[in-house]
């Protein structure tokens, strides 16, 4: 099974990209190691440093005894062992299931479920960050049921190094550390001798020992100042900060402000639906029994894992939503949770298996257990390579943009590569710029491209053609909309939802006659008058430049819309008192006898100011006018 998954894996890995966080990750690993094997100096005063590189910092070795020096060889080799060691995870699930039930059907059921969650298997390339964790996690797990079988003092220690390098890689690993450590503190009290004792005890001694050391030297930074550098590690990673801005439910929200359903509603909308009711199933099957059987909760060794699963799944999730922890990009810092729960799901399926007294209606069970194994295949191979956003249907998948427009569609821009390539295809020798308000993950995104086709790419420019937009309109200067009358020359949909739009520049005669109409229309409204003849519309601003010039007309601008009542703003825009709007003449308009003019749509309420600006490289935002509109004639 682990080769065939290891063939596909070899034929789709050239279709993904490279994500926003992933150049991040590989210079804080290429930092910690030069710190290591120079042996000198301070840490570098990275903002991330407090990542831990146990799993990066290999991949830089690798990259390295290799001598790889293309970026594209380089990404390449990420993408692939950070695949390899999802598959890895893979075969865990399965070993630690066969220990668990001395089935192979049901073992190799616990690898399928955990291999075959379309978001995570997409995130299995471009993810160095929680995939890891993810794999990690399982194989701890695993660790775990053998240290706890044997009872030694060396497996304990052993299963200790795990716990240090999963706290390594996501601070989330206590919770396992805890449950481990409230189990070999159970087993100490229920000791019948006092030889069974001192040897449960040295286990604990050993497992603590080994995790604290393990820790500590996977991190650094913290060789330094190890009391210091542990509390600021502890604090920060415990409740990271969070400026991200979250699209949920319709709903914009900022700065981990987001409802306490947040994490379970985007693990129940995205997870295979014959999963959840499979992995319900074992959560109430083990919690259901421990309650009734409590006495043969600390006997039975199966029904106590499966009480350390249950735990390792449920208390994250509550701690999440009763503290209300920082969580965005969906679940993706609790992609974790999926091994407890994939394995809850084979306990899930046990359970209705012995209820089910009849043969037939036990078939039909694991028939139609095969058939949604079958239906996520399915479902994984329709929206290839973009399974990270893939819903089920507990959400509305069916109406055009709904998806985009009710949660956060895509936010590690992996498609963005699509996008380049699409651009490539279209101008398939000469070189072609182009526009992203994003601009850094466009030139990240490049990096994976062949050398030829990297050098045919120019991000920006003097005089970029096109414009590309994720529609993500609340990240700021990565919110470009394609106007009305400018052609999508490209776009890619999933589930009725667009995840990128390729845009020409529209900066000639070709829309005048569209424009003319509704431009003139709205002369006998002028907002305001200076260099900026601003006009309203229904449901949109007319912003004209004169004198237009191309450089003018191809740089990013914006306007911040300030509301006659606050009240009126969306919540993630409150603190802030206005909207922000961004904008290319040349990407949403025309030049007309002379001036540049765009038509830029506006929100439903009344508008007060006006505050109109512009984006010059190397110089940052620069304030051009603020002008006050007429409040009647706001739209």
């Amino acid at each position: 099974m682990l080769a065939l998954f290891l063939t596909v894996g070899l034929a789709v890995l050239d279709d993904y990209g490279v994500t926003t966080d992933e150049g991040y990750q590989r210079t804080l690993a290429i930092q910690n190691l030069d710190y290591v094997l120079r042996a000198s100096g301070d840490f570098p005063q990275d903002h991330n440093k407090l990542y831990g590189v146990a799993f990066e910092a290999p991949l830089v070795l690798v990259e390295r005894a290799l001598g790889l020096k293309d970026s594209r060889a380089i990404y390449l080799s990420r993408h692939l062992l950070t695949h390899l060691f999802f598959l890895i995870g893979g075969l865990f699930a399965y070993l630690l299931a066969l220990r668990l039930f001395r089935n192979r059907l049901l073992a190799l059921l616990a690898a399928l479920l955990f291999l075959l969650h379309p978001r995570l298997y997409a995130h299995s390339f471009f993810n160095s960050k929680d995939i890891p964790f993810l794999a990690a996690f399982v194989i701890a797990l695993f660790v775990t049921h053998r240290a706890f079988g044997r009872g030694s003092v060396g497996s304990f220690a052993l299963l200790g190094a795990a716990m240090g390098i999963l706290a390594n890689l996501r601070i989330m690993g206590a919770v396992l550390l805890a449950c481990v450590l409230l189990a070999r503190l159970l087993d100490i009290g229920l000791a019948s001798g006092k030889e069974e004792r001192t040897r449960a005890a040295l286990g604990v001694a050993a497992f603590a020992l080994t995790a604290a050391l393990t820790a500590y030297a996977a991190l650094p930074f913290l060789w330094g100042t190890p009391v210091s550098g542990f509390s600021e590690w502890w604090a920060v990673s415990s409740a990271f900060p969070n400026l991200t801005t979250q699209l949920f439910g319709g709903e914009l929200f900022e700065r981990g402000d987001t409802p306490m359903h947040f994490a379970p509603t985007w693990f129940l909308i995205t997870t295979p639906p014959f999963a959840l009711l499979l992995g319900f199933a074992g959560v109430a099957a083990v919690c259901g029994r421990g309650a009734l059987q409590p006495a043969a909760a600390l006997r039975n060794t199966r029904l106590r894992f499966g009480l350390i699963l249950a735990a390792c799944f449920a208390a994250p999730l509550l701690a999440v939503m009763n503290q209300g922890s920082v969580i965005y990009n969906g679940w993706r810092l609790l992609y974790f949770l999926w091994a407890p729960f994939s394995l809850l799901a084979v306990f899930g399926l046990r359970w209705l298996g012995a209820a089910l007294i009849r043969p037939r209606l036990r078939a039909a069970l694991y028939g139609a257990a095969a058939a949604g194994l079958a239906a996520a295949v399915a479902a994984m191979a329709a929206i290839h390579p973009h399974q990270q956003v893939s819903f089920n249907f507990l959400v509305d998948r069916v109406a055009p943009e709904r998806l985009r427009t009710q949660y956060d569609f895509d936010y590690w821009g992996h498609p963005v590569r699509e996008a380049l390539e699409t651009l490539l295809e279209l101008h398939p020798v000469e070189q072609v710029s182009i526009e992203y308000g994003f601009r850094s993950l466009a030139a990240q995104s490049a990096i994976i491209l062949p050398p030829d086709d990297r050098e045919r790419i120019v991000i920006g420019g003097d005089a970029p053609r096109y414009s590309l937009t994720n529609y993500r309109r609340f990240w700021g200067s990565g919110s470009l909309l394609p106007d009305a009358y400018a052609p999508v020359l490209r776009e890619r949909k999933v589930y009725g939802s667009t995840l990128f739009a390729l845009t020409q520049f529209a900066v000639d005669e070709q829309f005048a006659d569209d424009y003319r109409a509704d431009y003139e229309e709205t002369a006998a409204r002028p907002a305001a008058r200076s260099e900026f003849d601003v006009r309203l519309a229904d449901g949109a601003l007319f912003l004209a430049k004169e004198p237009c010039n191309l450089d003018a007309a191809r740089r990013l601008w914006f306007l911040h819309i300030r509301p006659v009542n606050e009240d009126d703003l969306p919540p993630a825009r409150k603190e802030w008192g206005f909207d922000n709007l961004d904008f290319f003449f040349a990407a949403h308009g025309v030049t007309l006898d002379g001036k540049c003019i765009a038509r830029i749509p506006l929100p439903s309420y009344d508008i007060d100011v006006v505050e109109i600006g512009q984006f010059v490289r190397g110089e940052g935002p620069i304030w051009e006018e603020k002008l006050r509109v007429e409040r009647q004639a706001a739209s």
